[in-house]
């Protein structure tokens, strides 16, 4: 991965993720970890560039994908809590309706979305009815928006969620319930996932396997 003017932003970085485990990537600010993470998704942050190699997710190759192959493959077969809920979301719409365009996205018909979306919601301990559903981002809270893009990445069973920093922001106890949440989903879904973090706290609730990053590349894997 480089820069536009050519410069090495990451290197020789390989990783692989089995399903059902946690692959936590920890790391100092600027060490690569999170433009890593985004790259499983087929992005790469503004002013950088995917340079060359594969990234692997079921057999596919997603940089050998076209755009609009790629557009269907992110959040059905790789998805994203991201770091920041509340700029994930429209104001502008409910979360019921965020979710079900999402279902939809992805093929789920009309009939068939309320019982997700029910569903979803359990999943991650929230009010499964239709008055939470007509609720708007801005009248839940921080921790409430976070389960809600925790149950938006598992809910169209992809094989690899990619979790930036998902608790970051909120306060002790309430990151330690998502990340209880996290690891249940994690069992229950099969799902491999690839964690970026720089807690260690966190790398010991969730994490089977831990990544160390400097300078662009993977200095040490192994076992937690």
């Amino acid at each position: 991965m480089h820069d536009l003017n050519g410069r090495e932003i990451v290197s020789d970085v390989s990783i692989a993720v089995k399903r059902g485990e946690v692959l936590a990537i920890i790391g100092e600010s600027g060490s690569g970890k999170t433009s890593v993470a985004l790259s499983l998704l087929g992005f790469a942050r503004p002013g950088m560039r995917i340079s060359s190699g594969k990234i692997m997710i079921g057999g596919t190759d997603i940089l050998s994908l076209s755009g609009r192959e790629r557009r269907a493959f992110q959040g059905g077969k790789v998805s994203l809590v991201p770091q920041n809920p509340t700029t994930s979301f429209s104001p502008r719409m409910s979360i019921g309706k965020q979710m079900a365009e999402l279902l939809a996205a992805h093929g789920h018909s009309q009939p068939s979305l309320k019982p997700l979306l029910a569903e979803a919601l359990r999943n991650v301990d929230l009010p499964d009815d239709e008055r939470f559903l007509k609720r708007y981002p801005f009248e839940l809270s921080g921790g409430q928006l976070q389960r809600i893009a925790i149950a938006m990445a598992f809910m169209t069973s992809p094989q690899v969620i990619v979790m930036d920093e998902p608790t970051t922001g909120l306060d002790v106890s309430t990151q330690q319930t998502i990340l209880e949440l996290i690891a249940r989903l994690v069992k229950s879904s099969n799902a491999s996932v690839v964690y970026v973090t720089h807690d260690l706290a966190v790398v010991n609730v969730v994490a089977d396997r831990v990544a160390v990053m400097l300078s662009g590349r993977i200095v040490e894997q192994g076992g937690c």
